[in-house]
């Protein structure tokens, strides 16, 4: 029971932004970093959908996104 409830007060998105390498690539531009989590999180899908239909992993689509805008 304790460990139930400390798991439903754990900080998840902050945990998850904190680990993923997909955000850490993202982070780079200055106006992700300006939105807030939800729309953060979009964008996150909407990668996500993208490398589903490439030959490339979720990390590389992002790189690949990055260096196009910078």
């Amino acid at each position: 029971m304790t460990s139930a409830r400390l798991i439903s007060v754990f900080d998840w998105q902050t945990f998850f932004e904190a680990v993923s390498l997909v955000e850490a690539v993202l982070r780079t531009h200055p106006g992700y970093c300006r939105m807030d989590f939800t729309s953060r999180d979009r964008y996150r899908h909407g990668l996500e959908e993208l490398a589903r239909f490439a030959p490339l992993s979720e990390l590389a689509v992002a790189r690949l996104v990055m260096a196009k805008v910078a």
